[in-house]
């Protein structure tokens, strides 16, 4: 199976990239699914029921959202209808729409699981590591052996990202980070 995951598409540039290059890699790579973040498309702050369209008209499968996610508030309500756009799931049970989505395509499935991590965050959301347990075994029960379950996190650093991997053998088939925030030190010139 052939996915491809398009990190941190922001603003009206990075729209365009995706309008402009997707069909491309569509062609390039034939992809039986696409996963893109979202959360900044809205000229960096979340995104909206018609940006979303716009991603998912240009062959995005399913679009995760992040910490930006209640931005804009006409999103609230475009979760009932539209299931493809998924917030991550250690998010209060409270909020609007799911963590988790399975999608069809090309005769195959693929579970897309969508965690945010904690470290620098300022929106109060559960231990991604200890929710997945109970969490999993809900798209994992609609999986066959020919699907996968992959899981984008938004985990701010990079040792999250690389303890998810080793955190559970055989909890997914992989595991994408869709951004990982580094400091960088300006470097002093001689």
């Amino acid at each position: 199976m052939r996915i491809l995951f398009l990190g941190d598409v922001v603003a009206e540039h990075g729209r365009e990239a995706v309008r402009d290059v997707v069909p491309k890699l569509i062609e390039e790579f034939a992809p039986d699914f696409i996963v893109l973040n979202g959360e900044n498309v809205a000229g960096g702050n979340g995104i909206t029921p018609k940006l979303a369209y716009d991603l998912f008209r240009a062959k995005v499968d399913v679009i995760t959202l992040g910490d930006h996610v209640w931005d804009q508030r006409e999103i609230f309500s475009f979760f009932a209808e539209e299931p493809r756009l998924i917030r991550p799931f250690n998010f209060p049970s409270t909020c609007p729409g799911k963590g988790w989505i399975i999608v069809n395509g090309n005769g195959k499935k693929l579970g897309v699981v969508n965690a945010m991590g904690r470290t620098f965050m300022k929106t109060d959301v559960d231990n991604p590591f200890l929710l997945m347990d109970p969490r999993v075994p809900s798209p994992r029960t609609r999986l066959t052996s020919k699907s996968r379950l992959t899981a984008p996190a938004r985990l701010q650093r990079r040792i999250f990202c690389i303890k998810k991997t080793w955190w559970k053998p055989g909890l997914g088939s992989s595991f994408a980070e869709s951004r990982i925030g580094i400091t960088f030190r300006k470097r002093e010139r001689p």
